[in-house]
């Protein structure tokens, strides 16, 4: 790689890049929960610093809709560059290039993966297992779970047992094949699942959960995977408070 200078920063700046790798998105409140800063001025700081020195970039629509809104960030150019002095893959850190120009709704859902992850991170506090969880970034690039590539998912791990969670959001503008075609990718990849696995669907509309539902009955009617893997459907709203709905049954 050819060697770029790159402007200096903190060390408490250096948490901001990796996070970004991760979830893609965040806004500043979310920022305070991850670093754990409990000062709105601090953070405020931290983030104008970077984006000042390229190393994030900053969405902000100053409209009236949105003027109270905080501001979302991604990285920026040097941003990535400092991830590939940490010996981050090149190849995953393409994608990151075009990020301030994704759509809304792709900005969204990686927002709602952050307060996921943060509400469940907070629940997990009040039990005795190890609480895991991962985004796509997390996923070995070579390994099963990049075949299948659901948004995100998260375990439970005592000395003797594991609880895993395999999180699908589904778009709002999905058709209905589309929809039944990714539900029943689900059902192909974990027909042999041996360990204790819950499968969580996410709905945006009402009219998709029918959908799922529906599709999720016909196919655990058809005993495609074992008793184990357990499938459940719950809302947008109701995932944002670690509640993930109603187990599918037949």
């Amino acid at each position: 790689m050819k060697y770029i200078t790159l402007p200096p920063i903190t060390e408490k700046q250096k948490e901001i890049p990796p996070l970004l790798f991760r979830f893609r998105y965040i806004n500043r409140p979310q920022f305070q929960k991850l670093t754990n800063q409990s000062y709105i001025q601090n953070m405020n700081s931290r983030l104008k610093q970077l984006v000042d020195k390229k190393y994030l970039k900053s969405i902000y629509e100053k409209t009236q809709k949105n003027m109270y809104n905080p501001a979302k960030y991604c990285l920026g150019n040097i941003g990535i560059n400092y991830l590939k002095t940490l010996d981050y893959d090149p190849r995953s850190l393409k994608k990151f290039y075009s990020d301030a120009k994704r759509s809304p709704a792709f900005i969204d859902k990686c927002l709602f993966i952050v307060d996921t992850y943060l509400v469940l991170l907070d629940q997990s506090k009040n039990s005795k297992a190890t609480f895991e969880f991962y985004t796509q970034a997390d996923f070995i690039p070579q390994g099963p779970m990049k075949e299948l590539y659901p948004d995100f998912g998260y375990a439970y791990e005592t000395k003797n047992k594991v609880i895993s969670y395999t999180c699908e959001i589904f778009d709002q503008l999905m058709s209905a094949g589309a929809i039944r075609f990714r539900v029943s990718r689900y059902f192909e990849f974990f027909a042999e699942e041996k360990e204790e696995l819950h499968i969580v669907f996410i709905c945006p509309t009402e009219h998709i959960y029918k959908i799922i539902s529906k599709q999720t009955r016909r196919l655990l009617e058809a005993e495609l995977t074992e008793d184990n893997v357990h499938f459940s459907i719950t809302t947008i709203g109701r995932m944002r408070t670690g509640d993930i709905g109603e187990k599918i049954r037949i």
